[in-house]
């Protein structure tokens, strides 16, 4: 039989060994080995004479606990267990004064409502009640009564209220309508009375009734031109027929 045919290896790639011309020279180290891939050899120091060759641990700093080698344990614990134990009775201390303290308080602030008399306030709506029933006498009952508390008839007085509206000289607050401030200036002006003696009939304090009054004046003082008028020397028939006002006409026609 015929041998069989060979057939062609591919060939190896195998790289070149630098053992050409252009390969550089290896450079040994005189380094023993390493115990490890990237382990570095000791070094390893003379002695020094004179010196023991154990290594001296450095002294603990001051104020810093230092640990037995036996047990392990703090040196200092005992003292450590007595300046614990006197914070703690610090604090206790410190917690039983501020109780004491604020018990004491207490007990004199009970003590002190309980001598001081109370200011009774009468119920709003009692006094909203009997304040309505008074206005309505005065200025919605009869022109009598009008003229006798605002010595002024209802047709003027709610004439000089709608003058005052239309105009922004006062205005309507929540509690108080401008009929009512202007029943207030008038109740003064026309009896010569006190703010005091106001607070019964209208049920309002002295503060309120200052202030309407006083807003009251300001827009009357803006009408000085139509509603006050200069003197003049002429007299009225019905003073001059009367003979209750004869001295009066007389004066006024000798001037």
């Amino acid at each position: 039989h015929p041998p069989p045919l060979a057939t062609p290896s591919k060939p190896s790639r195998q790289r070149p060994s630098a053992a050409g011309p252009l390969a550089l020279p290896r450079r040994q180290s005189h380094l023993p080995p390493a115990a490890g891939p990237l382990a570095l050899p000791r070094r390893r120091l003379a002695p020094v004479p004179g010196r023991s060759a154990t290594r001296r641990r450095p002294a603990p700093a001051p104020g810093r606990p230092q640990l037995t080698a036996a047990a392990g344990v703090h040196p200092d614990t005992g003292e450590m267990d007595e300046l614990a134990r006197k914070r703690r009775q610090l604090i206790v201390r410190g917690a039983g004064l501020v109780a004491g303290l604020y018990a004491y308080m207490m007990v004199m602030f009970r003590r002190s409502r309980q001598q001081t008399p109370r200011i009774t306030v009468g119920s709003m709506a009692d006094r909203a009640i009997s304040r309505e029933s008074n206005l309505r006498y005065i200025y919605h009952s009869s022109d009598i009564n009008c003229s006798n508390q605002l010595r002024m008839r209802k047709a003027p007085f709610f004439r000089l209220c709608a003058i005052f509206r239309e105009r922004n000289l006062l205005l309507d607050s929540i509690h108080t309508s401008i009929e009512e401030q202007v029943a207030m200036f008038l109740y003064v002006v026309g009896h010569n009375q006190r703010y005091r003696t106001l607070q019964p009939i209208f049920r309002r304090s002295i503060e309120v009734i200052s202030r309407y009054f006083k807003a009251v004046l300001y827009a009357v003082g803006e009408l000085r031109d139509e509603m006050i008028r200069p003197p003049s020397n002429h007299c009225h028939r019905k003073i001059q027929e009367s003979t209750r006002f004869n001295h009066i006409s007389r004066i006024v026609l000798e001037q």
